[in-house]
């Protein structure tokens, strides 16, 4: 942009909106050609070339990801990082727009999460800032993380654990969402691990002593970790399901049986304590059993931490930026897809970042079908039990996120019905909303020439830290799959 004399919301909103049809063809492109974690190879050169044509220089595969990259422009301090994804989730390939069922490819992934609203958004913010450092002579450098496998990948951790964030002063990201709010919450750490038995096969009937079940080992396994469940924090969760239950054979013992953890727990230290508990208890289950027991480790998140003064500033963008305008066609497609949903689908949405109390925001999202209200910063933080590689993110460096309204009020993540938004107007309108309120709340850090907001942020995570420093949830052995 030429037009230096606009003030800084009218510059990266104009900056973004001149180039909305790029942005908008390239999401429908990525969303044209969904693929699944670590595999994301059309969907991560889309954004490089996207980036370099706007004057990035772009490294990739990064952090034994080849689809994973930075972009980076300027020079010097504040480093500022923008988070973008794009994988799909496996089997959710749908129509555009359709309110039925009505997969594209059956069993064909499909953007059931909006990643390909995310990453384009957020290029399209770094974009903008971008211009706006060259358009005001500003000192420092802003980055734009391409962030593979989001979706049970654990992407972030990787390169987290690779040292890719630790310079950073700041970092932000967004999520498609129902409503328009600064991410005042905090998300649960999740850590996997799978547990395989090994003992020896033997005739059920004729010769059981000669058996080593382990089917047994897991079911003894499972009883121990059912006792255990009292004895968890009450914030901690478990889940498990069996990846071989042994075969269909009852008359034979099992030789091979194996099971998939997950550990929730609202703090990285409690996870990493269950499962460590975990891994006694199949330990136990093993010596009892006879059979032997190898533990394989998979993904695993940190809780997510907001930043309170940099979720407070993009607070500040997002009510400056405002709120999306919808036109009829928005409305006819978000009152069909409501009608395609269960009749309770609104009682269960975080109405606490709306600024309506309980009753109001409940009557609020029954009534409306989209969320055409204002943002605001809520001075509360609320507890999510959903995960995320953010968490990692936000335990290297000081972090913030905005929920931003992409599909209508009650569609739930990982659904047909958002797959069937993220590529309409709904979605795309969303998009662009977010990459403006980034965009905006990244501007004003530049603009900060003392760095009061950073080191008022910094401080702030030394204190949610309290002096510890990040941990990667899986062992330095551990790569990615590919």
């Amino acid at each position: 942009m030429e037009d230096t004399q606009l003030n800084t919301r009218d510059f990266i909103v104009n900056d973004i909106e001149e180039s909305r049809d790029t942005y908008i063809n390239a999401a429908c492109s990525i969303w044209d050609h969904p693929e699944l974690a670590f595999h994301e190879d059309k969907s991560s050169a889309l954004l490089q070339d996207m980036l370099r044509d706007a004057g990035f220089s772009i490294q990739t595969g990064l952090a034994g990801m080849s689809t994973a990259f930075i972009a980076e422009y300027g020079s010097g301090s504040p480093i500022i990082g923008i988070m973008g994804e794009f994988d799909a989730l496996p089997g959710m390939s749908q129509r555009s727009e359709s309110v039925e069922r009505e997969p594209l490819v059956e069993n064909g992934p499909g953007h059931a999460c909006g990643h390909n609203l995310l990453g384009t958004g957020s290029a399209a913010a770094a974009i903008a800032v971008r211009h706006y450092i060259e358009s005001n002579s500003l000192k420092g450098t802003i980055r734009f993380y391409g962030c593979p496998a989001e979706e049970g990948g654990s992407g972030k951790a990787y390169m987290a654990r690779a040292g890719l964030f630790h310079d950073l002063d700041a970092a932000f990201s967004w999520h498609p969402s129902r409503y328009l709010s600064p991410w005042m919450v905090r998300m649960n750490a999740c850590i996997s691990a799978e547990f395989w038995f090994e003992g020896i096969a033997a005739h059920a009937a004729s010769a059981p002593w000669m058996g080593r079940s382990a089917l047994d080992a897991c079911e003894i396994m499972n009883i121990g970790m059912n006792y255990m469940r009292e004895h968890i924090p009450e914030h901690a969760k478990l889940h498990y399901a069996y990846l071989n239950a042994g075969g269909t054979a009852p008359n034979i013992v099992p030789e091979s049986a194996g099971l998939r953890y997950i550990f929730r727990a609202s703090n990285v230290e409690d996870a990493l304590d269950i499962r460590s508990r975990a891994e006694d208890a199949a330990k136990g289950a093993a010596l009892i059993t006879g059979t032997k027991v190898t533990i394989k480790y998979s993904e695993g998140y940190a809780d997510y931490m907001p930043n309170i003064p940099l979720t407070k500033l993009m607070g500040k963008a997002v009510e400056e930026v405002g709120p999306i305008a919808y036109d009829e066609k928005d409305y006819e497609l978000a009152r069909k897809i409501r009608a395609s949903l269960p009749e309770n689908c609104t009682n269960n949405i975080m109405w606490q970042y709306t600024g309506l109390n309980e009753s109001e925001a409940r009557e609020y999202f029954k009534t409306h079908v989209l969320y055409d209200r204002p943002g605001k910063f809520i001075d509360t933080v609320c507890n999510a039990p959903a995960s995320s590689d953010m968490g990692d993110v936000s335990h290297c460096v000081p972090t913030a996120q905005v929920e931003v309204p992409c599909y209508t009020i009650g569609t739930p993540n990982h659904t047909w019905q958002m797959t069937a938004q993220t590529r309409s107007t709904i979605g795309q309108k969303g998009m662009l909303e977010a990459a403006k309120c980034i965009g905006l709340c990244v501007a004003k850090l530049f603009e900060d020439t003392d760095g009061e907001i950073l080191k008022s942020a910094r401080q702030e995570f030394d204190t949610q830290m309290q002096g510890r420093s990040y941990v990667c949830t899986f062992p330095d052995t551990l790569m990615p799959p590919r």
